[in-house]
């Protein structure tokens, strides 16, 4: 398969996050509540299993994209550059897989919305002895 993109740009999406903000979804239980900005720029998912393009967003800025994520990011855990974030924003991740099952493609769609705050500065712990 050459078009990993399986036409969201052919039908004129300017992105994956535009194809799929039309979607219905609903709130999580518990997703309203902020996390923390992780620190030195972490980010982990479990890993892009399928082939297939991925982004990630926070608020209206893209902060990483690939044509395929299963490819470009092997591992569980990567870097973004949070500093747009500027103390609060909802990062947006999209993913849709691409497999080849029974004799033909089918796509598998996620979407996940996280309310962040902070800076993202680690936090230090002293302990007493």
């Amino acid at each position: 398969m050459d078009d990993k993109r399986l036409g969201h740009q052919k039908n004129d999406y300017k992105s994956l996050a535009d194809f799929m903000d039309n979607a219905k979804f609903e709130v999580t239980s518990g997703a309203d509540f902020p996390c923390p900005i992780p620190a030195h720029g972490a980010m982990r998912s479990t890993g892009y299993t399928h082939d297939g393009t991925c982004e990630v967003w926070l608020n209206d800025t893209m902060v990483l994209d690939g044509d395929n994520c299963h490819e470009k990011f092997p591992a569980e855990g990567y870097t973004i550059d949070y500093s747009s974030c500027k103390g609060s924003c909802t990062l947006r991740w999209y993913w849709l897989g691409v497999r080849f099952l029974k004799n033909a493609y089918s796509c598998q769609v996620y979407k996940a919305c996280i309310s962040l705050i902070g800076t993202g500065e680690a936090t230090g712990s002293t302990t007493t002895g």
